[in-house]
């Protein structure tokens, strides 16, 4: 079943795109970007009918979006970045950065709790997760037992807490999650946690119908999935790790940076 989905204002011309249910499925969530105060129109046509559904929504002045980034020390300098460029799009950027503090370190911060009072708190449009980097190899406790990282049973419990996570920034489905995924780190004694933990990532994910985007830096920090050191950034040769092997140096910032925003873009959330 195909459809037509326009938005409207005024006598401006619309912004319209198809939609598609596929076979079998019943609900489709579609983000659109009303970028000027004032009334708009929603409309939707169903292929090959007459009948139009249409919608009135208000958009009062000073309405601005709010863009959440969290996690551990990897977000410190994508905050920045990223600010500017929510601030050009009409939208309010909110830094909640914690350095050190993992889902297996509750001793620092309970993840699960901080998303759902900062969820309730800050309620944003958007939340970006970068969070795992920071030696979250830690034990976790599953049936009253420590379970070391990085088997079944602790990639369970990990993914178990990630769902808590995502489903406090979902909002109840009024927002979206942009969860990063995490480059290929330069220390083989690494390679075992970072495979767990992005397969954590993925898993919990996919257990939500939509809303979550996880979004692979590593496909511009680490092409092919091979670790380096350096990168062509704007037609020069740069740095773009830092010397421990896991954070990003700036040109690295600014290149996961830039690919996260092509993925908002697809949302609306970033023009």
């Amino acid at each position: 079943m195909s459809a037509r989905l326009c938005v409207r204002q005024g006598g401006r011309p619309g912004d319209c795109r198809q939609v598609r249910l596929a076979p079998g499925q019943v609900k489709l969530r579609v983000y659109v970007r009303l970028p000027r105060s004032g009334r708009w129109t929603v409309s939707l046509r169903r292929a090959q009918e007459a009948t139009t559904l249409r919608r009135s929504v208000q958009v009062s002045s000073g309405a601005r979006h709010r863009v959440l980034v969290t996690g551990d020390s990897m977000v410190y300098g994508i905050i920045d970045v990223l600010e500017r460029t929510v601030r050009r799009s009409g939208g309010v950027l909110k830094g909640d950065p914690h350095p050190g503090a993992g889902i297996t370190k509750p001793f620092l911060l309970k993840w699960p709790e901080h998303a759902r009072a900062s969820a309730r708190k800050e309620k944003p449009d958007a939340t970006v997760v970068f969070l795992g980097a920071a030696v979250d190899t830690f034990p976790l406790v599953v049936g009253g037992e420590k379970v070391d990282c990085c088997g079944p049973a602790w990639v369970a419990e990990y993914v178990r807490q990630l769902r808590l996570m995502m489903a406090s920034y979902l909002r109840g489905g009024s927002a979206l999650v942009y969860w990063i995924l995490h480059p290929p780190p330069r220390d083989a004694d690494r390679v075992a946690s970072h495979h767990a933990i992005n397969s954590a990532i993925l898993q919990a994910a996919a257990t939500f119908p939509d809303g979550i985007r996880t979004v692979d830096i590593g496909s511009v920090i680490s092409p092919g999935g091979v670790y380096r050191d350096h990168a062509m950034y704007r037609g020069e040769r740069k740095l773009i790790r830092e010397p421990d092997g896991i954070h990003l140096a700036n040109a690295g910032i600014h290149l996961a940076t830039e690919y996260i925003e092509r993925v908002m873009r697809r949302d609306g959330m970033v023009r």
